[in-house]
């Protein structure tokens, strides 16, 4: 019905469509990037906020052996909630996760807190396989004292801390508050 050249050049508009799509895609992500970069490293400075990022620990690791009594929660998020992957998979998952975190913080040059390092591996930390007991939450605020401690003391000794002058709080929008009326006039029941 119709000839080899027409779809030689559908094809071809087709395949330009495609490549100008992608070309124009990557042109604009690339401003939206460094805009969404300098808005936020502009909104961090208005407000005089520090930041830091700490690595997340995940209570899984290959070979490991849990009380299926004890850990039961534990053993049903990891192989219930994570099923198909295997220990091994969430193991790696969890520490690409962490670089990830980490060469963000270098490059941004923010305060980087290895978290994961430093929390044991004890189940009875562990609620499910991320979140902490009473126990595990203290002792991972512990941990993060301990890891910002020599932030404040660096801060504190080059003088970027306590910060000269804060930028100037924006006013109050003004407030009026509503009359309400009632008129109760009946009585109940």
């Amino acid at each position: 019905l119709f000839g080899f050249w027409f779809a030689v050049i559908t094809l071809g508009s087709v395949l330009a469509y495609i490549g100008y799509t992608i070309a124009v895609t990557d042109w604009r992500v690339k401003f939206r990037r460094a805009m969404n970069s300098a808005d936020s490293e502009a909104t961090t400075k208005a407000v005089g906020g520090e930041l830091a990022l700490a690595s997340f620990k995940w209570l899984v690791e290959d070979g490991m052996v849990l009380d299926p009594v004890r850990h039961r929660f534990i053993l049903e998020y990891l192989n219930f909630g994570y099923a198909p992957f295997r220990y091994r998979d969430l193991e790696r998952l969890a520490r690409f996760q962490n670089r990830v975190l980490e060469k963000y913080a270098k490059e941004h040059r923010i305060d980087f807190l290895d978290v994961a390092r430093l929390m044991p591996s004890d189940p009875d930390l562990f609620v499910d396989g991320i979140h902490g007991t009473p126990e595990g939450v203290r002792l991972r605020a512990w941990i993060v004292l301990q890891l910002l401690v020599p932030v404040i003391d660096r801060h504190l000794a080059d003088g970027t801390w306590p910060k000269k002058s804060f930028p100037a709080a924006p006013a109050p929008a003004p407030y009026a508050p509503r009359a309400i009326t009632f008129q109760c006039q009946r009585k109940a029941g």
